[in-house]
């Protein structure tokens, strides 16, 4: 009765910093409960205030304990339909923390629990959300072949919702592996179903899609409008992470043709991230910073937000931001900087299934062997990039190294060949 009461006075009040509180006297008022009709209402009430503290948890960038309140939610007898409910509300909780496993072991539930009905539609949404963690955490290939697959059981749904967000992940996972041109006709295709349904978060990332996908076809102005649309886009729907996914590859793409500005954008993309409170998307963001700060000289700043990233308890953060950190480091002198990035190399080998990751990471194993003097194994390494990422943006990074490397041996032929391509 103490905490039925307690619940029912700090409910009064109507305010949102007291939501936590009022799950919590809810949920021990459920426990205590007889069962019966009365158990049967706390538990719904006790539900209903959990899924508004971890909504107020995520809004303030506190995914993990958002996380918390949902699981705590699944555990008050919920219906099934409840049930699936929360695990997508859970299971999105849990990409913001960084906690993938568990993102996919929620969502796998709810793609099983909607196919097994028959819905077509909602498991169509519901492997898109899957997809979409699939494709955070670099896991493209399982991506790549659970979306194709379920688009053969959308024949008939050209202008469904479901079809064109699916369509929108393909493209995103594509161009991810590199592919452009599957990227780009699947990207086409999925805009004018979104269009049609006035999808503004599908197209905003459709944007970012192909601006990064015509980046990688070395088409710079096209990539950069593309993308100064979709943080446009984003941020006037209040799209806050498509918007920093906009504005990171924003910045990469602008080292090209202005990487004053591109700098400008990484930092801005970088703070953005860190307000939001999801590591993965700080990680991505600090990554690409690194990137824009070699351009510009400014290393420090860089080297700084990188260290302080490289110490999270988020393995796959700690990933995304090592190779730069460690080029970085090397440029500046650290004689382990190489044999650390040759080890990185054989761990991204096992955990990643995006060639590009390994073509950057090889471009700055090639960068930090010419710098000690070894042209010869820094042409292997750029080479050896430009393989790793055939027709993408790595590719060429690898061919410009492989042509730096060739005047100093000096091997005119070798540098020929690389310009040539």
């Amino acid at each position: 009765a103490r905490h039925l009461a307690a619940a029912h006075f700090f409910e009064a009040w109507d305010d949102e910093e007291l939501a936590g509180v009022v799950a919590a006297h809810y949920l021990e008022a459920h426990k205590s409960a007889a069962q019966g009709p009365e158990a049967d209402a706390l538990a719904a009430r006790a539900r209903d205030s959990l899924v508004t503290a971890g909504e107020r948890a995520g809004s303030l960038g506190s995914h993990q304990q958002s996380l918390a309140y949902y699981e705590q939610a699944l555990n008050v007898n919920p219906s099934a339909e409840e049930r699936i409910h929360l695990l997508e509300r859970a299971s999105e909780a849990a990409l913001g923390a960084a906690a993938s496993e568990i993102a996919q072991r929620y969502l796998e539930e709810v793609v099983a629990w909607h196919r097994s009905r028959g819905d077509h539609s909602a498991t169509a949404l519901a492997v898109t959300r899957l997809g979409r963690a699939l494709i955070l955490v670099a896991r493209v290939e399982p991506a790549i072949e659970m979306l194709e697959s379920f688009m053969q059981e959308l024949d008939g749904l050209e202008d469904d919702r479901s079809k064109v967000e699916l369509t929108s992940e393909l493209a995103r996972a594509y161009m991810m592996k590199g592919d452009a041109e599957r990227a780009l006709m699947y990207a086409d295709r999925a805009l004018a179903g979104a269009e049609a349904n006035n999808l503004v978060p599908v197209i905003a990332s459709l944007f970012s899609t192909k601006g990064v996908t015509v980046h990688l076809l070395g088409r710079w102005r096209e990539s950069v409008m593309l993308l100064d649309g979709a943080k446009a886009l984003s941020q006037q729907a209040g799209l806050a992470v498509e918007a920093v996914r906009a504005q990171s590859n924003l910045a990469l793409a602008l080292i090209v043709i202005d990487p004053a500005r591109g700098r400008r954008e990484a930092e801005a993309a970088l703070a953005a991230a860190r307000k939001l409170g999801m590591p993965l998307w700080e990680a991505l963001a600090c990554a690409n910073a690194c990137m824009t700060a070699l351009s510009t000289g400014e290393w420090d700043w860089a080297l700084g937000e990188a260290r302080d990233l490289s110490s999270s308890d988020t393995r796959l953060a700690v990933d995304y931001v090592s190779h730069g950190l460690t080029l970085l480091e090397g440029l500046r002198g650290d004689a382990s900087a190489l044999t650390r990035l040759v080890q990185f190399d054989e761990h991204l080998t096992a955990t990643s299934t995006l060639p590009q990751d390994l073509a950057e990471l090889r471009v700055a194993q090639s960068w930090l062997e010419l710098a000690g003097g070894s042209a010869e194994k820094a042409l292997e390494r750029a080479l050896l990039a430009a393989r790793s990422d055939p027709g993408g943006w790595s590719e060429i990074q690898g061919l410009v190294h492989a042509g730096r490397a060739s005047l100093w041996l000096p091997d005119l032929e070798s540098a020929r060949l690389a310009l040539d391509c």
